[in-house]
């Protein structure tokens, strides 16, 4: 069951439309904003922590354009993108994209260089996960959101996930890492609903326990493989009542934001 309100932690908007495997999914300047503001009255979506990516030949200024967005629209919150091999933005809401244990050191430096932000999203493979712990354990006031179940790729059974997902688990039990239920296509390799991810769902919960969890569109690529609705209705840990589905959803993360960032950005 679906509650009546939602909290995006994880959703990108792009000026000129995101690139994918068969070009652009929503073409025209700003058709994603109107396709998700009216995904957004559709569902629920109260707040949403927008994604920031950028790529030298794709998707530049894209921090930016976030920015102006939400100059008009509370419900938007930046989370600027943090390039690897350079200073953090002097932001109180970063992304960063780290796949390998150099790009988890870069992080680490950089954190410990500057004033942390409140709010870093994390797209981490394992290897710069596994790097990235000991720093993300002394910046306690920073609240980590690792994206897309930390990104383990499909796996076959519960020791295979453990296996992939280690540097993930190891952070069970710190207050400031959140685990978002979000990119759940690509960990699976039968489609929608999934079925195959519900074992590595499973794990995290078991681990991090229901309130370090949190729900994530990713619109606009998740539309490449599935609907928003599909994004929506996402695998669940098993049993989940209706008050743990609501905390999932909403609640969790707007707990989160309010304790770690205490007003709009």
């Amino acid at each position: 069951m679906i509650p009546g309100r939602l909290f995006d932690t994880h959703c990108h908007l792009f000026e000129h439309g995101f690139h994918g495997r068969t070009g652009i999914l929503l073409k025209g300047t700003g058709d994603e904003l109107s396709v998700y503001e009216r995904y957004r009255a559709e569902f629920g979506i109260e707040r949403s922590l927008v994604v920031g990516y950028e790529e030298p030949d794709r998707y530049r200024g894209n921090s930016a354009y976030l920015d102006g967005l939400a100059a008009s629209r509370e419900w938007l919150v930046p989370l600027g993108f943090a390039a690897v091999g350079h200073p953090l933005p002097a932001r109180r809401a970063v992304s960063a994209y780290v796949s390998t244990s150099d790009d988890g050191r870069w992080l680490g430096d950089a954190l410990a260089a500057a004033e942390p932000p409140a709010v870093v999203s994390l797209n981490a493979r394992p290897d710069a996960l596994a790097v990235l712990a000991a720093s993300i354990r002394e910046h306690d006031r920073t609240w980590f959101l690792v994206s897309h179940l930390g990104l383990p790729g499909p796996t076959g059974s519960r020791s295979a996930a453990e296996a992939a997902l280690a540097p993930l688990l190891a952070l069970a039990g710190s207050p400031n890492v959140s685990v978002k239920l979000s990119g759940q296509y690509a960990a699976s390799l039968v489609g929608y609903p999934h079925p195959d991810v519900q074992g590595l769902v499973d794990l995290v919960a078991d681990r991090f326990g229901v309130d370090a969890l949190t729900w994530g569109s990713d619109f606009s690529p998740c539309l490449e493989h599935v609907t928003l609705e599909e994004a929506v209705e996402c695998v669940l840990p098993t049993g989940s009542s209706p008050a743990e589905s609501e905390s999932i959803y909403f609640g969790n993360a707007d707990r989160l934001f309010t304790h770690y960032l205490g007003a709009p950005v």
